[in-house]
């Protein structure tokens, strides 16, 4: 193999696919990536930890076709380090050499045959998406997803296209965000549950694509785009109805400023760190709503912000984390509607605009 390629492109063709490659390996390639450089002009760079697998395609000057398998935290390093317009790969046997100006490396190199084959999925159903609104629903929610491993449902964010709709669901049992976007295409229909780091990593190296589409089967699910694809295996079961949970009504309704709410937040959860529960008390005379905190160790805090109040005032308890949680899935909006009825009812945030945007946060005993 003799290629030569832009190392900034390399470089973060390598970093991207790491992220699924196996960073403790009882089997040594599972660590490195495959190049494999083609006559048509591409080198593809490619990663598995034997459940993920991703790769991604770079352009290149490829003067001999050829493979190699190389530690993929070296070959990262290396490539982010080097200057010049091109660096050139040259394999053969053992060792991979890169070079760019007075640069010169040898690295060890495993066996091309060895490294697994790249899982070929044929989607009993799939789905075209905007990558640009895919990516945004998927940083939206992806946060209220378990990170109870035993969970694996829960661990999962639930896709679900149809009616000219892209909608995504997560909840960890304690909080929960639904996120929907108007399609273009209305005929498209596709429904599965993702892993939601898996599917965050996807998102992240498709960031800006085209041609991107969503499709499952044969136990697994794959995002493929023009340079790329990611496969992993599907998490078998039924998403919890959620949709259910969220009040046809509340006592209370409170129009707040987003930017000023969170850091009032922000800044009463400094004392909050054993006990992450802070106490949102309506003051309607006043048009506000004060927020504290108080802990045994470190000491106590009260802030308060603005707002509008309708209903009857009420005082509910929250994990301080899981409101900025919530109020982060309203980025790019100005304000938030706070709906409560009590201190035991879960409190429900949300905002107009697009993408649609629903939280819910179970309230924690006063």
């Amino acid at each position: 193999m003799i290629v030569s390629v832009a190392p900034d492109a390399l470089a973060a063709a390598v970093a991207s696919v790491s992220k699924v490659t196996a960073t403790v390996a009882e089997t040594p390639v599972l660590a490195g990536v495959l190049l494999v450089a083609d006559a048509s002009g591409t080198l593809s760079v490619t990663g598995t930890d034997g459940l993920r697998s991703a790769r991604l395609s770079v352009a290149a000057q490829v003067e001999e076709p050829g493979a190699a398998v190389v530690s993929a935290r070296t070959l990262g390093q290396v490539a982010k380090s080097l200057a010049g317009s091109a660096c050139s790969l040259e394999g053969s046997g053992a060792s991979l050499k890169v070079s760019s100006g007075r640069s010169r490396f040898s690295l060890q190199a495993l066996p091309p045959k060895d490294f697994p084959a790249f899982p070929e999925v044929s989607p009993d159903s799939s789905a075209e998406l905007p990558a640009e609104v895919l990516g945004d629903l998927v940083g939206r929610v992806r946060r209220f997803a378990s990170k109870d491993l035993s969970r694996p449902i829960l661990c999962s964010v639930a896709v679900e296209v149809g009616s000219g709709r892209l909608t995504l669901k997560a909840t960890d049992g304690y909080r929960l965000a639904v996120a929907s976007a108007k399609l273009a295409d209305d005929g498209a229909s596709f429904s599965a549950l993702l892993p939601a780091d898996a599917l965050a990593e996807a998102v992240a190296m498709a960031s800006g694509a085209e041609g991107l589409s969503v499709g499952r089967g044969g136990g697994q699910w794959v995002v493929s785009w023009r340079g790329g694809s990611y496969v992993c295996r599907l998490v078998e079961g039924c998403y919890p109805e959620v949709e259910s949970l969220f009040p046809t009504t509340t006592s209370c309704t409170l129009g707040l400023p987003l930017g000023p709410f969170l850091e009032a937040l922000s800044r009463v959860a400094l004392v909050a760190k054993e006990n992450p529960r802070v106490r949102l008390d309506v003051r309607a005379s006043e048009g506000e709503v004060a927020v504290s905190a108080a802990s045994g160790e470190v000491g106590d805090a009260s802030d308060s912000v603005g707002c509008s109040v309708e209903g009857t005032p009420v005082a509910v308890g929250l994990n301080h984390r899981f409101l900025s949680d919530a109020l982060a899935a309203f980025d790019g909006r100005e304000a938030v509607s706070l709906g409560m009825s009590g201190e035991m009812a879960p409190a429900v945030l949300s905002s107009p605009g697009s993408p649609e945007v629903r939280c819910l946060v179970m309230p924690t005993r006063l």
